[in-house]
């Protein structure tokens, strides 16, 4: 909110952010990125041969320059990457970018939290 004495947060105590930018270039504010499988839905195990979905959206300020594009990067435990490439069916909006993408049924290993707990334990 922009007041005669300057940039004000709505509320006491709330903290507020200039940001300026450059004609074509975007602050991203969120970003969400989800992974399933392919016709997977909430509370039902998933068929495991389906292929993996990424789903990827960003919410950002400002202006995206002519022919943006996402990528996107998977890693393993290791930090090699295993695969990479463009996410499809990009919709921009005025305030949000999302692309998807889809990789086949055994082109990285699967993985899970073990016990809800940061260790990782790979699935044979």
């Amino acid at each position: 909110m922009l007041a005669d004495h300057g940039c004000v947060a709505a509320g006491p105590w709330q903290p507020a952010w200039v940001i300026q930018l450059e004609t074509e270039e975007a602050y991203v504010r969120n970003t969400f990125i989800d992974i399933y499988r392919q016709g997977q839905l909430s509370l039902i195990p998933p068929d495991q041969s389906a292929p993996w979905v990424i789903n990827a959206s960003l919410d950002y300020i400002g202006s995206l320059p002519a022919g943006a594009k996402m990528t996107y990067v998977l890693r393993d435990l290791k930090n090699a990457t295993v695969f990479s490439g463009s996410l499809n069916n990009l919709n921009c909006t005025n305030g949000s970018v999302t692309g998807s993408t889809s990789l086949a049924n055994g082109s990285a290993d699967t993985w899970l939290l073990f016990n809800g707990l940061d260790t990782f334990a790979e699935i044979t």
